[in-house]
């Protein structure tokens, strides 16, 4: 019986250019937008069928001067180059840009170091004794496809990050795919990111221990050997891969594999191939449908990454570092995704948390609620309010570096809760425009329970136009400013003093 491998493709439902802006022509996507010829196009249903419109007078934003300084410099898209990118990541950076892959650098290719300021606000805050228990606020649920918006109640064994987090790389070659290079040569500065990356999503507090072996590992078969009749597509062009036999595949890999890796005390198994290897035969995979065992017994956690080259659009998959860190998360069955219903929410306007989040579009850092229920910070950097209380909270830069307090979360119910963080243009979130700066308010509901449903970012009621309105960036202007409040589930939501040290929110039950 054929068995399919398990693939996450996140598509960014907008496209800068290159598309097909013709008004009343043909688009796929609905509420996707093209830029062209100096005119915005949405793609709108008409008669049943989904057709460019008659577009707008488009103007790209102005473009303030620039800083050359790293640490004053401002950008004004996420989809911007970044003129400090590190020199191991510059090809990539150029790869992505291009108008046959993406058109946008959005992917975080470096961490910008910040960390609390001296200065304090002069609100009066609510006092510890006043807030409620952190195990108030850690709502739960089981298991869900794709990862959990909730502390998981999985009966897999779970994967404390922020105690221990060993990685095993498996790299594996093909008779049809040789290696040329070592596995250190063609990887090496992915481990680096990754490792990197999670010590500083966590505040310090994971540290991935890689266990890298020398050589690949070969696996005495052609790749081309596992292909069943039938594709596999995600959306069409150019998301199809053949469909491949993963079971036989994963037989194989552990029959060369042998005992020869010690798995006893593995969190995840990261299986590679040399980037020559043809990126039409694997997409991301993680467990599912195929199983993995090996000499040792069944490997639980495993994810199964392509080519890590720069050829064309599909290659992006492989050779972004920044989605390997997303891909893990789904092999660690942590964390969902979170763009609402197909991509982005075009569908019923379930926008989901738009671009806001790792889990959304791999534009931003993660939401600070996902490091939580992940398990990579600690229960002290959350704030638990007191919901029958007036109460206000001193909430710091979730994107700073630091063990501080992070998080605002008010219980509503035993599945829902509302979350507050305040957002700066600071570490992965470098790039954040001012627009997108402030305190990010969102729901947290686990009884809604369908892939990328559950957490919604909410926008403030005196925001105009959509939330499509740049391509860049869905719902960039959801943060409340100081001044700003919004209503939600009977609470009143107000930010009433800000500075670079975060935001000061007070929350009210309202009748």
């Amino acid at each position: 019986m054929a068995i399919l491998l398990t693939i996450s493709v996140i598509v960014s439902g907008t496209t800068l250019a290159n598309a097909a802006g013709k008004s009343g022509s043909k688009c796929t996507k609905l509420g996707a937008i093209a830029i062209e010829s100096g005119k915005k196009f949405t793609c709108i249903k008409s008669g049943g069928k989904y057709i460019w419109d008659k577009g707008t007078v488009y103007s790209s934003p102005k473009i303030p001067s620039k800083s050359t300084n790293l640490e004053s410099y401002r950008f004004s898209s996420l989809c911007e180059k970044d003129p400090f990118v590190p020199e191991e990541w510059k090809l990539f950076e150029t790869f992505s840009l291009r108008r046959d892959t993406f058109n946008c650098a959005s992917a975080p290719l470096r961490f910008k170091l910040v960390t609390q300021p001296s200065t304090t606000p002069s609100t009066p805050l609510t006092p510890n004794t006043q807030l409620n228990p952190v195990n108030e606020c850690k709502i739960s649920h089981g298991r869900r496809s794709g990862g959990q918006i909730a502390f998981s109640t999985s009966i897999s064994p779970q994967i404390f990050l922020n105690k221990r987090a060993n990685v095993q790389v498996i790299p594996v070659e093909f008779m049809d795919f040789p290696s040329k290079n070592s596995v250190a040569v063609d990887h090496e500065k992915y481990f680096k990111y990754i490792k990197d990356g999670h010590y500083n999503l966590s505040d310090g507090q994971v540290s991935i221990n890689f266990r890298v072996p020398t050589n690949y590992i070969k696996v005495n078969k052609r790749i081309d050997s596992y292909i069943l009749p039938g594709t596999f597509s995600h959306g069409g062009p150019p998301w199809v891969w053949p469909n491949m036999d993963m079971n036989q595949m994963l037989k194989d890999i552990s029959t060369a594999i042998g005992s020869s890796l010690d798995l006893s005390d593995n969190d995840l198994a990261f299986i590679v191939v040399p980037p020559t290897t043809d990126n039409q035969y694997i997409g991301h995979g993680w467990p599912g449908s195929p199983i993995f065992r090996t000499e040792q017994g069944l490997v639980h956690y495993w994810y199964f990454s392509p080519p890590m080259s720069l050829i064309e659009r599909k290659s992006w998959y492989g050779a972004n570092p920044w989605l390997h860190i997303h891909e893990m998360q789904h092999s660690m069955n942590k964390l969902d995704d979170h763009y609402g219903d197909g991509d982005f929410g075009r569908i019923d306007g379930d926008a989901g948390t738009g671009n806001w989040g790792h889990m959304s579009g791999m534009r931003t850092d993660f939401l600070f609620w996902d490091k939580w229920i992940s398990l990579m910070v600690s229960d002290d950097q959350v704030i638990c309010a007191n919901p029958q209380l007036i109460s206000t909270h001193w909430i710091k830069p979730s994107n700073y570096f630091g063990k501080t307090e992070k998080l605002l979360v008010i219980p509503i119910s035993s599945t829902k809760v509302i979350v507050v963080e305040s957002m700066r243009a600071a570490g992965f979130n470098f790039k954040l425009p001012e627009v997108a700066e402030g305190a990010l308010v969102y729901i947290v509901d686990t009884s809604i329970t369908s892939h990328g449903r559950g957490i919604n970012v909410l926008r403030p009621t005196n925001r105009t136009g959509s939330i499509y309105s740049r391509p860049d960036f869905i719902l960039a202007d959801a943060p409340l400013k100081v001044g700003e409040s919004l209503l939600t589930n009977g609470f009143k939501i107000s930010v009433v003093e800000a500075g670079k040290y975060g935001d000061v929110v007070k929350v009210e039950k309202i009748a």
